[in-house]
């Protein structure tokens, strides 16, 4: 997760640009076709289409730029360039749409201001705040779906890693992670690893994070969207990683809490020793190159 001050930066730098933009696209048409030089051109075919044309299309192309910056620095995850620029195209053109609608609208209703007085202005600033909230969170939604696509097919259910999946994912994930390592090659992607995983972004992120708390990965200097190990693979042992993946919901919960009956904590104890048995000091080098495990 982003740092405090990084999170001071992003939002302050949305706060003071996001507005800017906006009102810069509300205003833009009428600036530039009041200018002399743009008077003249109009008067000169074909320039004059082509400049009604434009400033036409210049406050969509700048709400488009608002909610592309939007879309990219607010959420805290890594949204890629194409499906935050997809979302701010539908939201763009939701917003001139419906804000085209909203404007006649407010002009074509004397009567409410009329009844209401000045409380007309609240009135209508409700709704719009209402349909400014629309816009963005639905174009945040068309922006998620592009960047994971998976979830349209999925109807936007998202897998819950049990304990056990939580286990075999994990463990694969880092074979993968360690197995590239040994290889020498770059580590991969968020991305890449979605589709090595086939595991949501959700899914994938969440198993990181526990990797990456147990000390076994660390993020790639000056890419936070790649991971690689945090040290010798050969030093690793199956059986640490397997512990740090069944033990990661326990931070928090005393001693006390995880006691139970001393026949049951007996039995769980010949398990640990069982499964220790099998794995004897199978490393994750082992697995990576695919060493015989029986």
């Amino acid at each position: 997760s982003r740092s405090f001050a990084r999170r001071f930066t992003d939002y302050m730098s949305v706060v003071m640009i996001g507005p800017v933009l906006v009102f810069s696209a509300l205003g833009i048409a009428a600036t530039v076709m009041d200018n002399d030089v743009v008077s003249t051109l109009q008067s000169i075919e074909p320039f004059g289409t082509l400049l009604l044309i434009l400033s036409k299309l210049l406050p969509y192309f700048m709400i488009v730029l608002a909610f592309t910056f939007l879309y990219t620095f607010i959420p805290n995850t890594k949204v890629k360039l194409g499906p935050a620029l997809g979302g701010a195209m539908v939201a763009g053109a939701l917003w001139i749409g419906l804000g085209t609608l909203f404007a006649t609208f407010v002009a074509s209703s004397s009567n409410y201001t009329a009844i209401y007085s000045s409380f007309a202005i609240l009135f209508f600033f409700m709704i719009w705040l209402y349909l400014g909230w629309y816009i963005l969170l639905t174009g945040s939604q068309v922006a998620f779906y592009l960047q994971h696509p998976r979830f349209v097919l999925m109807g936007g259910k998202t897998l819950v890693l049990s304990p056990r999946l939580r286990e075999k994912k994990g463990l694969w994930l880092m074979t993968i992670i360690a197995r590239r390592f040994c290889e020498k090659k770059p580590a991969y992607s968020l991305s890449e690893l979605e589709k090595l995983t086939t595991l949501s972004s959700e899914n994938l992120e969440e198993l990181l994070d526990i990797l990456e708390e147990g000390g076994f990965i660390v993020e790639v200097a000056g890419d936070k969207d790649s991971f690689t190990m945090a040290g010798d693979v050969s030093k690793i042992l199956v059986s640490e990683i397997l512990f740090c993946l069944r033990s990661a919901e326990e931070v928090g919960i005393s001693t006390l809490q995880q006691h139970t009956e001393p026949s049951i904590e007996a039995f769980f104890s010949e398990i640990n020793e069982a499964q220790n048995t099998v794995l004897d000091d199978l490393s994750l080098r082992d697995l990576a190159i695919g060493k015989n495990t029986a």
